[in-house]
């Protein structure tokens, strides 16, 4: 279920700040040629950094199975997190950079067809747990060995790990390996945050540039892999950094394992499955089903009110769980009918659904959003308004953008539902040098609704 979108939320993990001082620290160090390797090169933090921090003092738990303060044993985590796997290696052998040509197609090996072998095993490591089970940042982690192989020698590894995970149903192992002199890339705002261990690579992981003379090599690769119920899948980032005619060049290395959606962090589900099979969290049919029985109110400007209903049809091949935050995401189209006033809306809008569940598998919220953002239209693509967005009655003459936003957030298990949203269509006008449009709260609002929960009858 690899996309498009999937290989550029996986190339976007890194900042773009990231690709600067990588710049930097590599310019200062090489002397030109083919010979010329930077003497060190930054590595950003782990993927699974967050607000949360180790400001606290952990609570080291003395056997697998007994409770911790964040609510779950070892023993529930390492059920499905220990044994040995394996999963098909796919490399993103065409990869895209600010300082990359992207018509330049690497050769990497191992080759597509081969697999990851990762085993995990657990021999009295330490047990640490951190936070409640009130806690969102509570969690537990496991000390365990870690061997990577693969058939070809690009992965030989043997390292100790860490498992980490907010709940008993999914765990996550991050991994950094070196081939070039690293240095930790440690960004001010999380200076408590963990740092991950950087091992020098064992295997032999090929990179080779296939019209290209110049040296090029991997400077370092994350490794992020997930354990759950639902199974096994990770994915690997990386750089790797290039002299060509004393040029340096850098490129992300992007690779998933096994079968993986939402960026590399879920795992492909029909529209029946659950993301937690053995919690009682919703499917994405129960879920339209319980979508199409909500009474939904639109609110124009003047206070004229009006039903809204979601009518909703699952897209093929879209449900994506996260057993670990009991989270499912699925697209949708929205048949949505809607009068504002002077214009009116009449079409089929594509729409993502982002459902939070508890661990009791009760609904907690659910967010839906127009294709994943915002629909923006330009001066020469404005017809589209109707043609795309069934958008009627709006005055565009004299805008060179207009902006379609539409978000609803409902909270099912409240009494009544807690529903809140808002539609926009905003017309903007390019800044002075034409290059850009004005800041979003400049826009001029050209049709407006909220959305709210409809009185009881």
């Amino acid at each position: 279920m690899k996309s498009a979108r999937q290989s550029l939320r996986l190339m976007l993990r890194w900042n773009v700040l990231l690709a600067g001082s990588l710049l930097s620290a590599c310019v200062g160090g090489q002397t030109g040629g083919e010979d010329a390797v930077p003497p060190s090169l930054p590595f950003p933090r782990a993927s699974n950094d967050s607000a949360c921090s180790r400001e606290t003092t952990p609570t080291v738990v003395s056997s697998i199975d007994e409770t911790s303060p964040a609510g779950f044993s070892a023993a529930s985590v390492l059920r499905h997190a220990e044994g040995t796997f394996n999963e098909p290696l796919e490399f993103d052998r065409r990869p895209a950079a600010r300082y990359w040509d992207a018509s330049t197609p690497l050769s990497i090996q191992p080759g597509r067809d081969e697999s990851l072998e990762v085993e995990i095993r657990y021999a009295d490591g330490e047990l640490r747990s951190f936070g409640t089970v009130d806690d969102p940042c509570g969690r537990l982690e496991i000390d365990v060995h870690v061997t990577l192989r693969t058939s070809s020698g690009a992965f030989d590894e043997t390292v100790d790990g860490v498992l980490m995970a907010s709940s008993p149903f999914e765990a996550r192992l991050v991994l950094h390996f070196h081939t070039a002199v690293v240095q930790p890339y440690a960004p001010p705002q999380h200076e408590d945050a963990p740092v991950v261990p950087v091992h020098p690579l064992a295997g032999a992981l090929d990179v080779t540039v296939t019209d290209d003379a110049g040296r090029h090599e991997l400077a370092f690769l994350e490794l992020v892999f997930t354990f759950s119920e639902l199974g096994f899948n990770g994915y690997a980032d990386g750089w790797i950094y290039g002299v060509d005619n004393g040029s340096l060049r850098l490129a992300p290395l992007l690779a998933t394992i096994g079968e993986t959606c939402d960026g590399g962090y879920g795992f492909p589900l029909g529209p029946e499955e659950p993301p937690v099979p053995d919690a009682m969290a919703p499917s994405a049919r129960e879920v339209l089903a319980l979508l199409a029985e909500m009474r939904i109110d639109a609110v124009r400007d003047d206070g004229a009110r009006s039903p809204f209903s979601l009518g909703l049809e699952y897209m093929a091949d879209s449900a994506c769980g996260r057993p670990g935050d009991s989270e499912l995401t699925f697209e949708a189209v929205l048949s949505i009918a809607a009068d504002l006033g002077d214009a009116r809306i009449d079409s089929r809008w594509p729409v993502e659904i982002r459902v939070g569940s508890a661990y009791d598998g009760a609904l907690a919220n659910l967010l839906i959003r127009a294709d994943l953002g915002d629909a923006s239209i330009r001066r020469s693509e404005l017809a589209s308004l109707e043609h795309d967005w069934g958008v009627t009655g709006v005055e565009v003459d004299g805008y060179d953008e207009v902006l379609i936003t539409f978000d609803l957030s409902i909270e099912p298990a409240t009494d009544p539902p807690r529903i809140r949203g808002e539609l926009f269509i905003r017309g903007y006008m390019l800044s002075e040098d034409r290059s850009r449009p004005t800041r979003t709260e400049d826009g001029d609002v050209l049709g407006h609704l909220s959305f709210e929960a409809a009185p009881s009858p």
